[in-house]
């Protein structure tokens, strides 16, 4: 039903970014999520997105998550009619599509499955706009169902960002 796509060949246009400069989050981000003994972090604000991945999309209005764990590049779970941008034009060019039909929600769940994290402890941006009480709880219930542990994660991606690294303000 659900699967991992990567994105192939030259990108669209080139990111923002150096490889650099996105690994650099990826380490500040999983150090962070070490500290607080988490096996992987969902992400949902569209910023947080774009820092982690540069996947950049005027459809934030749908679900869009993006799952980071300790020994795999980050993987978006995007709108099948936005996965486009994730494959070629972002950094890290994993995504698992869902179509308008489908639960957003049960794809992520399967990604947890998918990377081996799906029973242990998972963080979630916990302060956002972008996910629904009714998402929280079918995520909430999910990974408990397969004997997780969901934690609220507030501005742990934020902490990253809030210290800027001289590739972004030079890009400022």
């Amino acid at each position: 039903m659900f699967f991992i796509n990567q994105g192939t060949g030259p990108l669209v246009e080139p990111t923002a970014f150096e490889d650099a400069e996105f690994e650099r989050r990826l380490a500040g981000t999983r150090a962070l999520m070490a500290e607080q003994g988490l096996d992987a972090l969902i992400c949902f604000a569209p910023e947080n997105l774009y820092y982690l991945t540069g996947h950049d999309t005027p459809g934030y209005y749908w679900y869009q998550a993006c799952v980071v764990t300790h020994d795999h590049l980050p993987v978006n779970v995007i709108r099948k009619l936005e996965a486009t941008n994730t494959l070629g034009r972002s950094w890290s060019r994993m995504v698992v599509e869902y179509e308008d039909v489908q639960d957003p929600v049960a794809a992520t769940l399967w990604l947890l499955q998918d990377l081996g994290v799906a029973g242990k402890r998972i963080g979630y941006e916990s302060e956002t706009f972008f996910l629904t009480p009714n998402q929280y709880d079918r995520l909430r219930d999910g990974v408990a169902n397969a004997g997780g542990t969901f934690v609220g994660t507030p501005a742990l991606v934020e902490t990253m960002r809030s210290v800027k690294s001289e590739p972004e303000l030079a890009y400022i």
